[in-house]
């Protein structure tokens, strides 16, 4: 929880967000996991993250600190399934 807290500050920071919409997203979304204490039945408004972060495709522009080695749409489904 803490470590999600420090990247969201960090983010808050540092992101310009429509420079970085996908990665403060995907941010919000770990943010959101962490307040249900990571209880799948139990966490609330990741929809809302998840459809944003959608809404965006990826589009690798050439610059490394954009790149996704993972979309983030694919860690997310990796999160759900191995909590569940």
């Amino acid at each position: 929880m803490d470590l999600i807290d420090r990247l969201k500050k960090y983010a808050n920071r540092q992101l310009r967000r429509e420079e970085y919409h996908r990665p403060v997203q995907f941010i919000r979304l770990l943010q959101q996991y962490a307040k249900s204490d990571f209880q799948p039945g139990e966490t609330t408004g990741t929809e809302r993250y998840l459809n944003q972060l959608k809404s965006v495709p990826f589009f690798y522009r050439g610059v490394n600190a954009e790149l996704e080695i993972i979309p983030y749409e694919m860690l997310w489904e990796r999160i759900q399934q191995y909590v569940r």
